[in-house]
């Protein structure tokens, strides 16, 4: 329980944090710097009433758009040297296809043999509308045999 009371104490207001206490506020207040920016920034903007979260809101897009900017113009955005002059060997790959006639007549025979074999499929579906060859069996089979025939007669005689 100690351990954990100074772990909290240490981690909550730890070394980046910040204590300040200000005369217009009854506390004190533990941010880091970015924390006293947008307090400082919502302060300047409504003295009267610092804590309203709209006000924290656009404070904080307001420093952190400065903030960025800032950070953008002094390490992202440098000047480079002025150019150099080196030389250099310029090498370009050029990518080669080998052809084996033999395979690729193989593969051209293979490919002929397909398409045939896809003409004689295509005439052979448009000639036959069914793939049965037999008649079914089982109870389908009867009730295809039974389909257009009377026999309503017949069965009432056994019932």
């Amino acid at each position: 329980m100690i351990i954990r009371v100074l772990l909290i104490l240490v981690f909550a207001h730890g070394p980046h944090l910040v204590r300040r206490h200000q005369p217009s506020t009854p506390r004190i207040a533990y941010a880091d710097a970015f924390g006293f920016s947008v307090h400082s920034y919502a302060l300047a903007q409504d003295a009267a009433s610092p804590m309203i979260p709209e006000l924290f809101k656009n404070s904080t897009e307001d420093i952190f758009t400065t903030l960025y900017a800032s950070l953008a113009d002094n390490q992202l955005i440098q000047q480079g040297n002025s150019p150099r002059a080196a030389q250099g060997t310029l090498s370009t790959s050029v990518t080669r296809l080998f052809v084996v006639s033999p395979v690729a007549w193989v593969i051209v025979g293979i490919l002929l043999l397909i398409f045939v074999y896809i003409v004689f499929l295509f005439e052979y579906t448009a000639r036959n509308h069914s793939i049965l060859q037999e008649e079914p069996i089982g109870l389908l089979g009867n009730a295809a045999l039974l389909e257009e025939s009377d026999v309503s007669r017949f069965v009432s005689t056994f019932r």
